[in-house]
């Protein structure tokens, strides 16, 4: 997609403007110590990247926010495709944060229902946080189904904790806002999560031993919903994009 493309192309000279500016701070702090000298030192580098964050915002992000509020329904798709570029940036996190959680109002084709719940497949695939995680686990329960936790079974088991950890979240989420997905049965789900995994989240974080007990007391998943559990509407027509 030519517009992913670009995405990608801007967020990368974000975050490599970043680095630069980063590096060229702690290079003159070492000379300068923590002084006007140094930020006068680093002046070049910092307007260069507060250039290209300017840039960003107010050329890409301001624009698609704008048709996307308006209820333009081409903008989801724009907006989907943002948030499938996994590059860390400064502060893209917190944009696609905004944007996660305007999405769980929003009427959404079964394709771009997709597109989302591939997006948080591979984010529990992942090793690296990302700050819009916990807002794409909130939207979450709203897509998913069987076959989304299905799917999420069926991800090979990590050898890394932290992994481990964010696919259990994601499960522990989803079924306490969705209580018409707890009778999925349980052995045949829940068997690839648990079995051959230490449970080594002595430090008191989501595990998947903790997922398998909230399954064995559906009123304990019940607590907690995080949101409504709202379907996914045909995408026909030009009605406004948000629901009622």
């Amino acid at each position: 997609m030519p517009e992913q493309r670009r995405y990608r192309e801007l967020l990368e000279r974000i975050k490599e403007a970043h680095r630069r500016h980063a590096d060229a701070y702690h290079k003159a702090r070492s000379t300068y110590g923590v002084s006007r000298k140094a930020h006068e030192a680093t002046a070049q580098e910092r307007e260069a990247f507060y250039a290209e964050l300017k840039f960003f915002d107010e050329g890409v992000i301001q624009p698609l926010t704008k048709v996307f509020l308006a209820g333009e329904p081409v903008a989801v798709s724009e907006v989907i495709e943002l948030l499938e570029v996994d590059v860390p940036a400064f502060r893209v996190g917190y944009t696609k944060e905004w944007y996660y959680r305007k999405l769980k109002r929003v009427q959404l084709s079964p394709a771009q229902a997709e597109r989302l719940k591939a997006i948080a497949m591979l984010r529990c695939s992942s090793k690296e946080y990302r700050r819009e995680d916990s807002e794409l686990r909130r939207l979450m329960i709203r897509l998913a189904d069987h076959q989304f936790l299905q799917s999420l079974r069926n991800l090979p088991v990590s050898t890394n904790p932290y992994v481990r950890r964010k696919r259990a979240l994601m499960l522990e989420v989803i079924l306490r806002g969705r209580k018409d997905l707890v009778g999925l049965p349980r052995r045949s789900f829940f068997v690839g999560v648990v079995d051959g995994v230490q449970n080594d989240f002595a430090d008191g974080a989501v595990g998947e031993a903790h997922v398998f007990e909230q399954v064995e007391d559906a009123g304990a998943i019940a607590r907690g919903n995080e949101a409504g559990a709202g379907g996914i509407s045909s995408g026909t027509g030009r009605r406004s994009l948000f629901c009622s």
